[in-house]
């Protein structure tokens, strides 16, 4: 082998550990970086949860019966029907129609 094959391929292999490296050190210091990130958001949750947990110790009201529905709501549909009639109209008005669909 000539002895400037040998230097270029030296040099070749000395830039490419080098950009390898690199790579390497940044995948590391993301990942450092990203459970830091993940360890101050579980934090952030916890303290949420101690503080609902603390703020409803004896102030926890007694639950629904399945089929209650709160008085704010029970006087707006009567039955489940019209509930479903009226988020069906709610979609269709919301839903565009298509292109090829001519309009009244």
């Amino acid at each position: 082998m000539d002895p400037r094959e040998e230097t270029c391929v030296g040099e070749m292999q000395f830039a490419l550990s080098g950009i390898v490296t690199v790579i390497v050190y940044g995948l590391i210091l993301g990942a450092v970086y990203k459970l830091f990130q993940i360890h101050s958001v579980l934090s952030e949750v916890k303290e949420l949860l101690s503080d609902i947990k603390r703020n409803t110790s004896g102030d926890i009201s007694a639950p629904l019966k399945p089929g209650s529905v709160p008085s704010q709501f029970a006087a707006a549909y009567e039955s489940p029907d019209e509930l479903i009639r009226a988020l069906s109209a709610e979609q269709d008005e919301a839903r565009p129609l298509p292109a090829s669909q001519p309009q009244n």
